[in-house]
């Protein structure tokens, strides 16, 4: 499967979804795993990191987010990334349904 770790745009946020051990996994079991540039900075994760477990460096989010079946973040996505979101992939974060926009859940049903 292809599999994408989007950096999180939340403020203060500095998980990364998957560590890099994480991805060695994924990778090894046969998974494609493309991860944004600088995602794992913030929570003590270079880019290097990931990439010598076997993950692909994506240097947009854009590229990021059409790279994958599978999306994986901490956070809902915001409004801006739901814009970038397929029919038929998968998003694996909290989602927050009761307190998210009207906008972003229009754009789910879509």
């Amino acid at each position: 499967m292809d599999i994408s770790i989007a950096k999180e745009v939340s403020l203060n946020e500095n998980r990364v979804a998957l560590t890099p051990a994480a991805v060695r996994t994924l990778v090894r079991f046969g998974h494609n795993v493309n991860i944004e540039t600088n995602a794992g900075v913030a929570a003590g994760f270079t880019d290097e990191m990931f990439s010598n477990v076997g993950a692909k460096i994506v240097f947009s989010k854009d590229e990021a987010f059409k790279r994958c079946k599978l999306l994986l973040k901490i956070f809902p996505p915001s409004l801006e990334e739901f814009q970038l979101l397929t029919e038929n992939q998968i998003v694996f974060s909290y989602l927050y349904l009761a307190a998210a926009r009207e906008e972003g859940i229009n754009i789910l049903r879509e």
